[in-house]
């Protein structure tokens, strides 16, 4: 058995304005080295304690996610990887993932990340637009020809992409020139995230939106538009790869596989079960035993999780694939749903070969939080 590996990273520079991820902002940056020390100690010390019980298997993908865990030097990265290696098999070819902010972007770091074994690094651009960038709130700074070329001029990994798109003030011409110069640069992977107000951020203070989602429905359409004519695959809600470049990673949690979660705030599904971690960082970082809570969940639930994230990919869900991976048939109250919303226009359903799949059409794709909730309903 292939299982996913997260390792997060809690702490970024300042935090963005839109976002209401678990992170923690190093101010002042005189604790950053202390910090950041004692948690990558206890993050290697939960790799030791948790790790050997997965002898089963081998880990095909790592992610360090945030936060900004580019913040980390690569020796640090070097010594998580070593101590996942010491631990548990690493698939020859595994996919390694770094989320990497512009401040980050330098030759000797890009390449001391490269050196530690990561093989795909994921640059926060957002925008590249100074004005779309304050009116987000975005704590990172703009990133400029100068940052982009540094990093997609380095070295033989694969290097994706994570924009905003949808920003209130960014009109039609503007995304399409944003996208035209980043597609440019051919990066292997695009997240093109649709911005989202959160309750309780600094952004939903200061930002009107209405009539938000009909500005955002067209930008949608547009970077569709537009990627796909510059050769990318659409093949998630908000992803976007040239051929065969998908993350293998993300695919995980949309397909339903196994993946181990390391530190605090992280997740994790395997042996039919979810797990999270909810101890507090503090707490986390002077403990020598990893707390988890046991995510329970009814036939019904893992059957709603299912559709919930299977329904994202642009190829939808194989009601075969779904009955051989739960032991399970879909319900005919949520089949009668996912044809009500074919006749709003909203999903496919395609027979063939004695095969059934649903997916959802573009205008589902902007709807989809919709889509999902009234077809899960019945099994929450």
């Amino acid at each position: 058995m292939n299982y996913g590996l997260y390792l997060h990273f809690p702490f970024c520079r300042k935090k963005c304005d839109y976002c209401d991820f678990f992170s923690i902002p190093l101010e002042p940056e005189s604790s950053t080295v202390d910090l950041t020390g004692a948690y990558l100690k206890r993050l290697v010390s939960e790799i030791h304690e948790r790790l050997p019980g997965f002898s089963d298997g081998s880990i095909d993908t790592i992610y360090f996610g945030g936060g900004t865990p580019s913040i980390m030097e690569p020796e640090d990265a070097s010594a998580v990887i070593e101590a996942i290696k010491s631990t548990i098999d690493i698939h020859p070819g595994s996919e390694i993932t770094l989320e990497i902010n512009p401040e980050d972007v330098r030759r000797e770091k890009l390449e001391g990340f490269s050196d530690a074994g990561i093989n795909r690094m994921v640059l926060g651009v957002q925008s590249i637009n100074d004005r779309h960038h304050k009116t987000i709130g975005r704590a990172s700074r703009v990133c400029s020809p100068q940052v982009l070329e540094e990093f997609f001029g380095y070295g033989d990994i694969s290097r994706c992409i994570d924009v905003i798109i949808g920003i209130p003030g960014q009109d039609e011409r503007e995304l399409s020139d944003e996208l035209e110069i980043l597609t440019g640069f051919r990066p292997d992977h695009i997240s093109a995230y649709m911005l989202t107000v959160e309750d309780g951020t600094p952004l939903s203070v200061r930002l009107d939106t209405a009539g938000l989602d009909s500005f955002q429905r067209e930008a949608f359409k547009t970077a569709i538009s537009l990627l796909k004519k510059q050769g990318y695959s659409h093949y998630e809600i908000s992803n976007f790869c040239l051929d065969g470049k998908f993350s293998r990673h993300n695919m995980k949690y949309w397909k339903h596989r196994p993946y181990i979660g390391i530190g605090p705030s992280s997740h994790s599904f395997y042996g039919g079960r979810r797990y999270r971690n909810d101890m507090p960082l503090e707490f986390y970082i002077n403990s020598d035993k990893t707390e988890l809570e046991v995510d329970e969940r009814t036939s019904g639930q893992e059957m709603a999780e299912y559709i919930m994230m299977s329904i994202r990919l642009v190829g939808g869900i194989s009601l075969n694939e779904m009955e051989d991976c739960l032991g399970d048939v879909m319900p005919g109250q949520c089949f009668e749903r996912f044809v009500a919303m074919k006749e709003r226009g909203l999903v496919e359903i395609i027979n063939k070969d004695g095969a059934c799949r649903i997916r959802l059409t573009e205008e589902g794709l902007f709807l989809a939080d919709t889509v999902i909730y009234d077809t899960v309903e019945p099994l929450l």
